[in-house]
């Protein structure tokens, strides 16, 4: 985990030919990890951390691509708005790094994450992302639960930075949506 920069690109270069042919900036890019909990017990795989900007169809025919090279059944996509989003997110910084979290921490944090959450293993860049996914918890509730996974994270010797609340709209790329891709690329291709 943690792979980031020139040897990331020699390992996926799928990814940026791919953005570069639409229009995409990649912004960053490493390998982190995905986690969530299943009847309370951990879930977890290594998972693509990218951050770009661009035009909607084209992130998320970028998106299709890079399911459809890694076999993957749905790529999570989060648009972050400056007006309210449809879920609310939180981002706690891991300014020392994401490597310090063990298997016994994250084993922790599944208390307090039900939904689900990524790690951005990228040095002093690391941080943790959720979003309340779920539409019985209020948004109060959510950020109380975060304010919680951050004192349990200090509890833990973990340094965290200021919690950041946001809000964000989610779009999920699946299998099921191949029609949509020839639509996209023939936008795209025209744009």
């Amino acid at each position: 985990m943690g792979t980031t920069g020139d040897a990331l690109r020699a390992m996926i270069p799928v990814l940026w030919s791919t953005a570069d042919e639409l229009g995409i900036s990649i912004q960053s890019a490493s390998v982190g990890q995905g986690f969530s909990s299943s009847d309370g017990e951990l879930e977890s795989e290594k998972d693509l951390d990218l951050v770009v900007t661009g035009q909607r169809d084209a992130i998320e025919l970028l998106a299709r691509t890079l399911r459809d090279a890694w076999d993957q059944s749905i790529v999570f996509i989060w648009y972050p708005q400056a007006t309210p989003g449809q879920q609310a997110t939180a981002t706690i910084p891991l300014p020392r790094g994401a490597d310090q979290l063990t298997d016994e921490i994250y084993e922790a944090m599944v208390l307090e994450i039900t939904d689900g959450a990524h790690v951005r293993y990228a040095g002093p860049q690391s941080l943790l992302f959720a979003a309340k996914t779920n539409d019985v918890e209020s948004d109060a509730a959510f950020y109380a639960r975060m304010e919680r996974l951050v004192r349990l994270l200090n509890n833990f010797g973990i340094e965290t930075g200021p919690l950041q609340q946001g809000r964000a709209d989610m779009t999920l790329v699946t299998d099921d949506d191949d029609a949509a891709l020839v639509d996209d690329a023939l936008m795209v291709g025209v744009a």
